[in-house]
């Protein structure tokens, strides 16, 4: 099946694209600005493909950062553990989705770096 292209973003490496799927359910985007530090959050994925599940995994977290590392505000920290599913929908409580998966914090260098070890510091 071939997918059209609604809207490509090359700077951050998304997209939407249609499919001609007659009857089927899809994604609802939210239309709030941002959403609220400790709103909750699941993020769904295809994580540690050939370790896990193939049928996909669901998280829950919530927004624990309304601004990513070093500030960065298009990006929000969330709680929710993403084992490397990035592009994954981030959704919120009513079923919209207010993100994607970007990145995950390096533990180990940020352990080098500060001594600690971080839980939980991911990003959409």
């Amino acid at each position: 099946m071939t997918g059209r292209p609604i809207a490509v973003d090359s700077k951050n490496d998304l997209a939407v694209v249609s499919f001609p799927l007659s009857g089927a359910t899809t994604a609802v985007l939210s239309n709030a600005a941002k959403p609220q530090l400790g709103e909750d959050l699941m993020v769904f994925g295809y994580l540690l493909i050939g370790i896990l599940s193939t049928s996909g995994n669901l998280t829950r977290g919530s927004v624990s950062a309304l601004a990513g590392i070093h500030d960065d505000a298009p990006h929000l920290l969330i709680s929710a553990p993403i084992h490397g599913n990035s592009g994954g929908p981030v959704v919120n409580a009513a079923g919209q989705v207010i993100g994607v998966v970007t990145y995950k914090l390096d533990a180990l260098r940020a352990a080098k770096a500060s001594g600690d070890i971080p839980q939980n510091v991911n990003s959409r």
